[in-house]
């Protein structure tokens, strides 16, 4: 069989084939893509027609409402070329959605982002919590296409039992990711008292507090929608908060408050002992079943109502990080909602004695998340 001329294009089939069975979910449409890609959205399938990589990224966030409450769609866009960019971002989401509009019409120079919002009628709630949607931008007979499961990252008006069972947390939306083989499932709810978050790890074991090595715990911080990125020279503009399990086998743990706002931002990189910090309104029970770690913990809004009002409707920052040192290591949230590799900050979580992190620092503290009324 002849094959000159084609030696390219199979290398390129056999690469995308690869890509699939090995599970990145990503499809290069051309070699040495691989380092922009990745500011593409994680676990997306992205496809290309182009005569060259336009330097657009296309990244669709989870919704904040359920989508019986008729919740608004968001996509960025970011250029991250060199030259502006002209052309149409357009969504396509399950079948039974209404979308209004169908496209925007985006110009962007090089360097700029933009928020673009898609209204949505129609809409279904799925029970696994993952919804299909596919991203497309075209110029000029060049198109980027993303495809992605979003899921719901809102919270209900509930108020469950802080006691170590999870019955009562059934109507409480799952959101999921993965790191490795091990999946990591986070459950929020909101009361006019309190805030509420079911953090339930997989992992192969519990590493308690020590004095002699690092340890298990989940890092979480809330902020405004609008909040400010961690900067050196600012101050800090989120609460954070640390979930770890009890030293002595109880399966009372203890939450740390590690940063408010305003506390300057450079405080976040001294690794400070918490036993000073703890937060003795909150509670805190953790314990193990069927190969899993269960955080269940009730925040009251306190200091945070006047900061992060609590309203049905209401959408702000939930970001949450899992310490598993002997395990997956750190577990990103923020890497699973798909943020851009540029919003890696170091200063946008706290460190502390025990934390074993990465040489890579997380991602930003700004995920998007809601508070909605009751799930029915």
């Amino acid at each position: 069989m002849q094959l000159a001329g084609y030696e390219k294009p199979l290398r390129q089939l056999a690469i995308a084939l690869l890509a699939i069975v090995g599970g990145t979910g990503m499809v290069p449409a051309a070699l040495g893509q691989d380092r922009t890609d990745k500011e593409l959205l994680r676990g997306d399938r992205v496809s290309r027609a182009t005569s060259g990589d336009t330097g657009i990224r296309l990244r669709a966030e989870n919704l904040t409402l359920l989508p019986q409450s008729q919740p608004v769609a968001v996509v960025r866009v970011w250029n991250a070329g060199a030259q502006p960019y002209a052309g149409s971002i357009a969504l396509r989401a399950p079948e039974s959605w209404k979308l209004t509009p169908l496209e925007h019409a985006v110009q962007l120079a090089p360097g700029e982002e933009t928020r673009l919002s898609f209204s949505v009628e129609n809409a279904v709630e799925a029970p696994e919590n993952l919804y299909p949607i596919v991203v497309r931008a075209a110029a000029d007979g060049d198109e980027v296409t993303v495809h992605r499961d979003i899921q719901v990252a809102t919270a209900p008006y509930l108020r469950p039992t802080i006691d170590g069972e999870t019955d009562d947390w059934s109507d409480a939306v799952p959101v999921m990711f993965r790191t490795g083989q091990q999946q990591t499932v986070i459950r929020t709810a909101w009361h006019r008292r309190a805030f509420f978050v079911l953090v339930v790890v997989e992992e192969d074991a519990l590493q308690p507090p020590s004095t002699d090595g690092p340890q298990d715990a989940v890092q979480l911080a809330l902020a405004t929608r609008d909040a400010a990125a961690a900067q050196s020279a600012a101050a800090a503009d989120r609460f954070e908060f640390l979930l770890v399990p009890g030293s002595d086998g109880s399966a009372r743990g203890t939450c740390y408050c590690l940063m408010t706002p305003g506390t300057p931002s450079s405080v976040a990189a001294e690794p400070r002992p918490v036993a000073e910090l703890p937060v003795r309104s909150a509670e805190l029970i953790v314990r193990r079943g069927n190969g899993k770690t269960y955080y269940e913990c009730s925040l009251p809004w306190g200091d945070m109502q006047s900061y992060l009002k609590p309203a049905e409707g209401r959408e702000f920052n939930l970001s949450v990080l899992i310490h598993d040192p002997d395990g997956t290591g750190l577990r990103d949230w923020g890497e699973a909602a798909g943020l851009w590799e540029s919003q890696r900050n170091a200063l946008a979580w706290s460190t502390w004695r025990g934390a074993r992190w990465r040489d890579t620092p997380p991602m930003d503290s700004r995920t998007p998340w809601g508070l909605c009324s009751s799930r029915y």
